[in-house]
């Protein structure tokens, strides 16, 4: 039998152990300095971690974690949590331990004042977040695709040269163009503060999107450790009027581009194509991507300038798995239409800790 305790810093090299037995050493959430900042450098606040214990073995069963975040909505900004990183251990499942560290995790952050909690979950923990801790599914990312070297991906993806080079021929038809980089700046840690301007322009855009003000692209892209992230600024007279991210990585096999965030002030759009090329060209030619790709919420204007730069949404049938966003409310007191409709959010990878 297990019981719940509140996790303390004795546990943290266990936590990272347990991870690694049922991921593998190479998962990043079983590196202790990735956990470390993740977990404990959050500007949002510290993650909520409640732990399985089984007292006869004094061993950890499992674990349920949350991290806090901000979304900013109609003029108040929510203090909300995303769901991560659960895990129960093999010989624990059927303990109803995933369940029943969800429930006080949840218990716990409602007191705390938190509104609501969100996630993105694997289609292994999906069903059990709808059927066991009352989910409901706000909708599913789309994701878009555009290849920038086609003898790469497909020689990557076969091993085959020859069917590389036939590919080939796809090039001419996707192709990265050059843009105008005079306006565009990589974010560092010098001029990073020119985010909150931007944020202060752009946080009215859509009725629901998570806080992006200097301090938290700080945290997610410029100090966090073993990633690497390519961060850039388009400046206007002096003004950011768009910003996007990208990580290289692979991704079914093949070296991937992710534009992790991408987003604009409306008016901009010319820009805003040219902040999209200008990434693209940077992960294609210094980091040696062969497919550029973007999770966002489908009914974002930014998803629109992906269109318009060759990008395609990847059918459903073909998705390398499907990306729910779910959603459960904690404040009972909180009038929660606003954020239920999936159409209201503005979402991409950048709002959880995929990419």
């Amino acid at each position: 039998m297990w019981k719940d305790i509140v996790y303390d810093r004795r546990y943290f090299d266990e936590m990272n152990a347990m991870t690694a037995e049922n991921y593998g050493e190479d998962e990043i959430t079983a590196n202790p300095e990735f956990v470390e900042y993740e977990y404990f450098k959050n500007p949002a606040g510290d993650a909520i971690i409640e732990l399985a214990l089984d007292e006869e073995k004094n061993v950890l069963a499992g674990q349920y974690l949350v991290s806090p975040k901000f979304i900013y909505s109609k003029g108040e900004t929510l203090k909300v949590i995303l769901s991560l990183n659960t895990l129960t251990r093999k010989e624990y499942r059927g303990q109803k331990i995933f369940t029943g560290l969800a429930e006080i995790t949840y218990d716990r952050a409602s007191k705390e004042g938190y509104r609501f909690v969100y996630g993105a979950p694997n289609p292994n923990s999906h069903p059990g977040f709808l059927k066991k801790l009352n989910f409901k599914d706000l909708g599913y990312m789309a994701l878009y695709l555009k290849p920038m070297n086609c003898k790469q991906m497909i020689k990557e993806k076969t091993g085959s040269r020859f069917l590389g080079a036939i590919a080939s021929v796809g090039d001419l038809f996707f192709k990265t163009k050059k843009s105008d980089d005079s306006h565009i700046v990589k974010i560092t840690d010098e001029n990073v503060k020119l985010m909150d301007e931007f944020w202060d322009d752009i946080r009215d855009k859509y009725p629901v999107i998570g806080v992006r003000n200097a301090e938290y692209i700080s945290y997610r892209y410029l100090d966090v450790p073993i990633r690497e992230y390519h961060p850039f600024f388009y400046i206007k007279d002096e003004k950011v009027i768009a910003y996007g991210v990208g990580r290289v990585l692979e991704i079914a096999g093949m070296t991937s581009g992710m534009i992790a965030d991408f987003l604009y002030i409306n008016g901009y759009e010319n820009e805003a194509k040219e902040l999209l090329n200008h990434l693209m060209n940077v992960m294609k030619k210094e980091k040696g991507a062969c497919l550029a790709g973007c999770l966002i919420q489908n009914a974002a204007e930014e998803a629109g300038i992906l269109k318009k730069n060759g990008f395609i949404r990847c059918p459903e049938k073909l998705l390398p798995q499907p990306t729910p966003i779910i959603y459960r409310k904690l404040d009972p007191e909180y009038d929660d239409a606003i954020v239920k409709d999936w159409r209201n959010w503005f979402f991409t990878a950048g709002d959880y800790d995929v990419i």
